[in-house]
């Protein structure tokens, strides 16, 4: 297998230190796509956690902050392109670096392609809300490899500009769900309502479901650390990356506590049975009809976002496993022009067209391929935010001994939750196909870690440089003060 360079192929490298905070958080809150999860994930989590959705959600979101705090820690020694892959290989050696880079690709890239269904859902009903014939198998193509193909090319011009419009239509189509919202909750207190404590009394809580549904509140969190992956366009990226890590889950963790309380206040125990939770709120309120095909189109958007976002990060995290000759040379090479990982992009993009379009062939359900997907890729997030956690613990405290106590705390949660929230996950038994989820991911692993084995004993020059390159080249002294701040 060729590297990049054997076969006399230039790379450009990608852009150096271009992002300022903003736009770096932008791309955070981009990948995580709450308008697209508030959607449908807190009805889903209230099927498990019933009238502790709420504290799901908190649980959720300290159990992010605690992953964001070690994968900053990482960020501020080691900016980098490579993500996980590179931070494992500090503590864990390439080993570890090899499985948390598969997780980390099959983590985003599932997202990424879990939300082209997710898009052509939403859009195609915005569509036949004004008449247009969008429902079927040909439209539901159409719009799956169009949105692929729009979402490639943002990526391909260039991370600023893939941000920049992620995060314009997230922020719009946020406002109009949290517009709603707030209406939604005025319109309770008028009948008498009220505050509902109900939500957060102790005695709702069970414990199994609140871990039952952690690990969508987990995925409704997935990608919120893409950014690390920035290190080399990121400005002052010691500083950004970690800001836009802690403020990104920060804001959107508060959203959906605010957001799930609404919906479980004005629909009640029905939120778990309802196919369209934001339409049936906006039937029972009163909104205008005109404001169900806002909700449409915004939530179409956010979809739209949750494809560009994840697939930078998969693009990054290809290009430097290509440069290490990890996998097939051709993909470590970025565009002369725009100096973005365009052949990792484009190989992303037609791989998860290709993946959708085969489930939508044999007739499966938009909203099931997008459950499927995303729950499946999960778990990469999952396993890779374990092996971050444990390669922390052994790295970290060397390099900064007054954070040894805050890196061993946080890890160690990390590594419980995550580890008590896949047997959850796995037993009792979910229903069909969701029951084989978990094996199939472990599948995939196998099949990733035969190619490892091949490359450790066939390929040693490969396996030399193994989650070694790509590194920004910044002065790597200890780390002053605390991750998220400076």
């Amino acid at each position: 297998m060729a590297t990049a360079q054997s076969l006399g192929v230039a790379d450009a490298g990608l852009k150096r230190h271009v992002m300022p905070l903003p736009e770096v958080i932008a791309q955070a809150v981009a990948s995580i796509a709450p308008s697209a999860v508030i959607a449908f994930i807190p009805a889903a989590i209230f099927t498990t956690a019933g009238g502790a959705t709420a504290y799901a959600y908190v649980l959720a979101t300290i159990l992010m902050l605690l992953a964001g705090y070690v994968i900053a820690s990482f960020a501020r020694l080691h900016p980098t392109a490579g993500s996980l892959y590179i931070y494992v290989n500090k503590g864990l050696g390439k080993n570890g670096a090899y499985l948390a880079g598969m997780c980390i690709m099959i983590a985003s890239w599932s997202i990424s392609t879990g939300a082209l269904p997710g898009f052509t859902l939403y859009f195609s009903q915005f569509l036949v809300g004004f008449g247009i014939p969008a429902h079927g198998l040909v439209p539901n193509i159409i719009l799956t490899a169009a949105s692929a193909a729009a979402a490639c090319w943002l990526t391909v011009v260039g991370i600023r500009i893939s941000a920049r419009v992620s995060f314009i239509l997230e922020v719009l189509s946020l406002a109009v769900i949290l517009i709603m919202s707030a209406f939604a909750i005025a319109w309770a207190s008028s009948k008498g309502m009220g505050f509902d404590m109900q939500q957060f009394a102790p005695h709702n809580v069970h414990i199994s479901g609140v871990f039952e549904g952690l690990v969508l509140g987990i995925l409704s969190f997935v990608g919120f650390a893409s950014v690390d992956a920035l290190g080399r366009e990121a400005r002052n990226p010691r500083k950004t990356i970690p800001h836009a890590i802690f403020w990104s889950v920060f804001i959107i963790g508060a959203i959906y506590v605010f957001t799930a309380y609404s919906q479980i206040l004005v629909l009640g125990g029905k939120v778990g049975s309802s196919a369209d939770p934001l339409t049936d709120m906006v039937a029972k309120i009163g909104f205008p009809a005109w404001y169900d095909h806002l909700l449409m189109l915004g939530v179409s958007a956010s979809f739209f976002a949750v494809i560009v976002a994840p697939m930078n990060l998969v693009g990054r995290v290809l290009y430097v496993m290509g440069a290490e000759n990890v996998i097939y040379g051709r993909l470590g090479v970025a565009h002369e022009r725009f100096q973005t990982p365009h052949r990792a992009l484009i190989f992303s993009a037609i791989a998860s067209v290709v993946v959708v379009v085969i489930f939508e062939l044999f007739g499966a359900d938009l909203m099931n391929i997008l459950v499927w997907v995303d729950t499946w890729g999960t778990y990469g997030y999952m396993l890779g935010y374990l092996l971050v956690s444990l390669s922390a613990i052994v790295y970290i405290p060397r390099h900064d001994p007054a954070r040894k106590w805050k890196i061993w705390v946080a890890s160690v949660i990390v590594i419980i939750a995550m580890l008590g929230t896949f047997e959850a996950n796995i037993y009792p038994v979910p229903a069909y196909p969701l029951n084989i989820l978990p094996f199939l991911f472990l599948a995939t692993l196998v099949l990733a870690l035969c190619w490892y084995i091949y490359l450790r004993t066939k390929r040693p020059e490969v396996y030399a440089i193994m989650g070694t390159k790509h590194t920004a080249e910044l002065p790597t002294g200890s780390m002053l003060g605390d991750a998220f701040n400076d």
